[in-house]
């Protein structure tokens, strides 16, 4: 990840954690959504935890807005998969 960003990127980054956690609130916890400028625009790396599982789940976009959208729906897949797999352990 960049050593360094910007205050507007990392004012939007610990928005864009906050809201996250909305999306997760009841089963895991954000730990941090990290940002590195590509070539191509920008990848947000998210590591969440959920239970005793820890997730990174990239996304990436021409933008902050467009990474992040593709992040809060690319979060859902590894929420269910844990989910499942809790079900399958009880």
């Amino acid at each position: 990840m960049n050593a360094r960003i910007d205050d507007a990127t990392a004012r939007f980054l610990d928005s864009a954690a906050v809201d996250l956690q909305r999306q997760v609130r009841l089963i895991g916890t954000v730990e941090r959504i990290g940002a590195e400028t590509t070539d191509d625009g920008v990848t947000l790396v998210a590591t969440i935890c959920i239970g005793t599982d820890v997730f990174q789940v990239p996304a990436s976009g021409d933008s902050l807005l467009t990474a992040y959208a593709r992040l809060t729906r690319d979060v859902a897949e590894p929420m269910l998969a844990s989910a499942f797999r809790g079900v399958l352990a009880s």
